[in-house]
């Protein structure tokens, strides 16, 4: 029925099809676990931050002295890497960094700073556009380019944690910004 080059084309084509089909299935498969493995840090992050410390019952000086030391490494990493700039920065990313665990970042930042540690992170955050803003930064970019270089991936989040850490919302802190601005020029 085929001619015989005509039966050799399509097993070749059939062979090519079936490689292709087996590569595009591993290359899923090997997303889907990469999004399985961030999923469960990202959980395991949000329990551990849901989670509260209490220290009152510990009379270990020791321990104390431990999670102080730690949170000046934590406050010295923030200072010196910035790394709360980074959208996908975690307690996992810092307790590598710093050869540590996220229990004991979460407990640290806890003890020491009474807050999650993603309140902590955001509080930089909101600090950074804060400083952005006041040095003028919207004068040469949008807020867009301000709260994504502080590390914000949306709008929404970052309207939502300023309105949570300020009492305004950003829109607000801008235009009282502007007043004080012309209120100072005026003077």
């Amino acid at each position: 029925m085929f001619p015989s080059n005509g039966i050799v084309l399509i097993n070749v084509f059939a062979l090519i099809s079936i490689l292709y089909l087996f590569a595009l299935g591993n290359y899923f498969s090997r997303k889907i676990h990469t999004m399985n493995i961030t999923g469960t840090e990202a959980i395991y992050e949000e329990e551990n931050d849901r989670h509260i410390y209490d220290f009152s019952d510990e009379q270990n000086n020791e321990n104390d002295e431990k999670m102080k030391k730690l949170y000046g490494e934590i406050l010295d990493y923030f200072q010196e890497y910035e790394p709360f700039r980074r959208p996908d920065f975690s307690t996992t990313h810092l307790a590598n960094a710093l050869d540590t665990n996220v229990t004991y970042i979460s407990k640290s930042v806890r003890f020491n700073a009474n807050t999650s540690f993603t309140t902590f992170v955001n509080r930089y955050r909101i600090g950074l556009v804060k400083e952005l803003i006041d040095n003028n930064e919207l004068e040469k970019h949008s807020l867009l380019y301000v709260y994504t270089s502080a590390g914000f991936k949306h709008q929404s989040t970052f309207n939502k944690v300023f309105k949570q850490i300020e009492g305004i919302t950003p829109t607000e802190y801008v235009k009282g910004k502007a007043e004080k601005d012309s209120d100072d020029f005026h003077d």
